[in-house]
């Protein structure tokens, strides 16, 4: 195909200062003003300045000061959650914007009648761009040369829409090329081009929300629900019997609120994700939604197609069956590498068939490969005559054939060498007979010429790959163009053998009805011959009971991927496949494919870990409350003090875990395992401070202040000894870091009630966390009972941990 003109390098110039280019105001991730604003106004926020108002508001109906330094603590909270998950949210945004540069391929524009490879931000309006089978229309505009371009419109509307664009039709961004190439003008460009209008399309493709993500949003969801109808309940009684002005009471509900809205869960949960994408990215993958790592840890089923996944991509020629009656065999040779080397698409058979010897000659028609009806065709001179070349499937070829003809294609294929091999057949179409008439005669009088064999290399990591998901118990299913033959050939030499009742067909599959295709899909393993729709509608099923990946390459496989749970792209695959793709092997290394289930795994371990402390301090705080609404006890906790027992109870652990576990966990154990934790270790925590009080109340003469201190101080103790109990699981090889990390905060909390600090900065942190002093015989109580029932807590929890795994 010649190349049109396109505009001049000078005008390139001029529309580049005016401003013509293709900057969009659109971005594939959220603008920092959204991220601020998201952040600053979320729910945890709202809630928690609607509680600051009121504490303020009744700060002046009472003057009581302690209110005052309430909103302060819950503001200074609120202020730093939010600056940090905004700087964390910019870094990860930094992170997928890396990781989108590395898979971005260039668009290739014509100036003054050459080609050159540009950035998509560099194409100015005027400008000629080529497109061709796999890439994306990066702006709209009309065509103006093609040949035989076909376009997949489904990313914008949604629907299967394939249509020949001819010449002068609109080409629109995001839709993208299944076939044939064409040059088109860029009209509208930037902000104008037609994806953008629609949103940008990172947001048009799927986000489907992981499991351990919708249970992060089932505990802030029960979590706030409890708070609120605590809220309601309290206001409601006290409405009856007592004052709303109780200033204890104005701030247990304050604290009881504020401690149930799991803010730092949700935090923290981000952030174990985006150091999972900086892993991940280390290793030489591309994440490109946050939570794909997480996602692949949870699937049950792992599609992949063969060629390009399995297999490099890339075909050498095993054999050539001359099975023509007219030519020899360096004739047909010459024929089929001439043809080859005239196609303007280029892929991996066409590559490996012009490394046979051919003529200099000229074209006159094509028609490029689809991969619904999986042939090809060419016309040209050689020779010294003209030839209609038609390349592709053997069984496509054979069902549009005479009969005559079809039996002299299955004679062959019987003497061939290519029968558990993938192979195309090459035969002439009638001189009398055009293309078009092609597409729709199902009796074609085809002049057989030869049976060439293909060899896939397999992938060297291919075997390592496929063994993790056996381990892992991992269903497999592959879904392949390929013929039948072929696959079972690849896959024995992986080292999986597969029996020919669990090998279906694209045209069986066509045949049977949708209850009996439910049944298929659930039992075969290898799907051959399928056209994309197939894969998708194969993929679409499995959905209802699994939770798939697909792996592919190609464009064939976008319908794919992109309906599957996870899809993930090698990066030597088509533009399109890899722009839709969560997650883009680089190096297309196959091998990094079980650090990536890793990753996930570690993942929902450390947010586990997270959930677990978070919630068993809140759940705490909720049973005390309705504890003291039931039954009159004491609630020895305020807003600060809760604040103080988060901090070195939780948030100080909370990072050191984010940052060392390593520790793997199952998706299906994730809620058991919070369960038991949570069980016992609130019944740790509410036992150890009931006893240690009554301990103390039965040795000594107690204050008011003191008995709350007692308590606080045991929970203070509980909370440090959740966290040695869940690193010592998670990270056991940093034991003794984790020991001296404990008896760190310990001494700090211990200091901040004993030392005589006289230093600004000591005396106001222990006023603002209402820390008082108290004789410190007291410590003997608080630290009998708590180790008692640490000791208690931890054997219970082992017991627990070994039945499980028993």
């Amino acid at each position: 195909m010649n190349y049109p003109v396109g505009i001049s390098l000078e005008e390139v110039k001029k529309r580049t200062k005016e401003g013509k280019t293709n900057h969009s105001k659109a971005q594939h991730l959220k603008p920092t003003t959204e991220i601020i604003l998201e952040n600053a106004l979320n729910i945890f926020n709202i809630i928690n300045l609607i509680i600051i108002g009121v504490l303020t508001s009744v700060y002046f109906a009472t003057n009581d000061f302690r209110l005052v330094l309430d909103s302060i603590g819950i503001l200074i909270v609120v202020f730093a959650n939010t600056i940090i998950a905004i700087v964390q949210e910019l870094r990860t945004r930094r992170i997928l914007e890396r990781a989108r540069i590395l898979v971005e391929r260039k668009v290739t524009v014509i100036r003054e009648g050459k080609a050159y490879e540009i950035e998509h931000s560099e194409i100015v309006q005027g400008d000629v761009l080529k497109i061709q089978r796999g890439e994306f229309a990066v702006v709209d505009g009309p065509l103006i040369q093609s040949s035989r371009l076909e376009m997949d419109e489904s990313l914008l509307s949604g629907e299967n829409h394939v249509v020949e664009k001819e010449i002068g039709a609109s080409i629109f961004s995001g839709s993208f090329a299944v076939s044939g190439t064409g040059f088109y003008e860029a009209a509208s460009i930037g902000d104008e081009s037609y994806a953008n209008k629609i949103s940008s399309l990172a947001k048009e493709y799927k986000f489907q929300r992981t499991p351990l993500q919708m249970k992060i949003d089932a505990i802030f969801v029960w979590s706030f629900a409890l708070a609120v109808l605590l809220t309601l309940f309290e206001l409601i009684i006290r409405n009856y019997y007592g004052s709303l002005n109780d200033i204890e009471f104005i701030r247990r509900v304050a604290t009881v609120v504020i401690t149930l809205l799991p803010e730092g869960l949700v935090f923290f949960a981000t952030v174990v994700f985006a150091k999972g994408v900086y892993q991940i990215m280390k290793l030489g993958a591309v994440v490109q939604k946050l939570n794909a790592i997480e996602s692949f840890s949870t699937v049950t089923t792992v599609c992949f197609d063969k060629t390009g996944t399995l297999t490099e991509n890339e075909l050498s020629i095993e054999s050539l069956f001359n099975i023509s009656k007219e030519y020899s065999d360096e004739e047909v040779e010459k024929v089929i590498g001439t043809g080859a080397s005239l196609f303007s698409e280029s892929n991996p058979t066409l590559e490996a068939l012009k490394k046979l010897s051919f003529h200099q000659s000229r074209k006159f028609d094509e028609i490029p490969f689809n991969s619904v009806r999986k042939y090809s065709g060419i016309s040209f001179e050689a020779l010294g005559k003209p030839f209609k070349l038609i390349l592709g499937a053997t069984e496509m070829i054979a069902g549009k054939s005479t009969l005559t003809v079809r039996e002299r294609i299955e004679e062959a294929l019987k003497n061939s060498p290519s029968q558990n091999s993938r192979s195309i057949i090459a035969v002439l179409l009638p001189e009398t007979m055009e293309f078009e008439e092609v597409f729709k005669s199902n009796q074609i009088e085809f002049i057989p010429l030869a049976i060439i064999t293909l060899h896939n290399a397999l992938r060297h990591d291919t075997k390592e790959a496929l063994e993790l998901f056996a381990q892992n118990k991992i269903q497999l299913k592959l879904l392949s163009g390929d013929h039948a033959g072929s696959i079972l050939g690849t896959l024995k030499e992986a080292n999986w053998v597969v029996e020919n009742d669990k090998v279906i067909t694209g045209n069986e599959l066509d045949k049977i009805d949708e209850d009996e295709f439910k049944k298929v899909v659930k039992e075969k393993v290898v799907f051959a011959r399928l056209s994309p729709e197939q894969k998708k509608r194969i993929i679409r099923q499995l959905n209802h009971s699994e939770r798939t990946v697909m792996i592919g390459d190609g464009v064939n496989d976008v319908p794919a991927v992109k309906e599957a749970t996870l899809g993930i792209a090698m990066e030597s695959g088509s533009s399109i496949t890899k722009e839709i793709a969560d997650i883009v092997l680089l190096n297309n290394k196959f091998s990094i494919l079980p650090s990536i289930f890793k990753e996930g795994k570690v993942i929902m371990s450390t947010v586990l870990s997270i959930s677990q402390l978070y919630l068993t301090k809140n759940l705490l705080v909720l049973c005390l409350e309705i504890m003291t609404l039931l039954f009159g006890t004491i609630f020895p906790l305020t807003p600060r003090r809760s604040g103080l027992v988060s901090v070195l109870g939780v948030a100080i652990p909370v990072y050191f875990i984010t940052l060392f576990n390593k520790n793997e966990i199952e998706l299906g154990t994730f809620f058991e395992r919070l369960f038991k934790f949570i069980s016992v270790s609130l019944v740790a925590l509410l036992g150890s401070g009931f006893c240690a009080l009554e301990v103390g109340k039965h040795f000594f003469d107690l204050s008011p202040i003191e008995e709350k201190m007692i308590m606080v101080s045991t929970y203070a103790i509980i909370c440090i000894g959740n966290f040695y109990y869940i690193c010592l699981n998670a990270i056991p090889e940093k034991r003794w870091s984790i020991i001296s990390i404990g008896m760190v905060l310990f001494a700090l909390y211990f200091s901040l009630i004993h030392l005589p600090w006289k230093f600004f900065p000591a005396n106001l942190i222990n006023a603002f966390y209402e820390i008082e002093p108290f004789r410190i015989i007291l410590w003997l109580p608080i630290l009998t009972v708590s180790m008692f029932f640490l000791f208690l807590m931890f054997t219970s929890l082992n017991i627990l941990e070994a039945n499980s795994k028993s």
